[in-house]
């Protein structure tokens, strides 16, 4: 358990949250998070990332890819160990 302040700022009580609890949550400046009360406890809660369906994600793509140079010759490249 860690233990922190609160000071208030411009009018609003802020929480100064913890070094540690920053990257076991993945936060950083501008990050969303989830507040709650469960049995009369603070919870903070890092926002989980939304998932996509693949379908979603391609529904995004405007179909039309171009292919450099540089990309057909990465993707015609000999195999050099033991990849499929």
């Amino acid at each position: 358990m860690h233990v922190t302040s609160l000071q208030r700022v411009d009018g609003v009580l802020m929480m100064e949250v913890p070094e540690a609890l920053e990257r076991e949550l993945h936060l950083h400046d501008g990050s969303t998070v989830e507040v709650g009360v469960e049995s009369g406890r603070v919870v903070l809660s890092g926002s989980k990332a939304p998932k996509y369906t693949m379908q979603e994600l391609l529904d995004q793509c405007d179909g039309e890819m171009v292919r450099s140079e540089e990309d057909e010759a990465w993707l015609n490249v000999a195999s050099v160990g033991r990849e499929i």
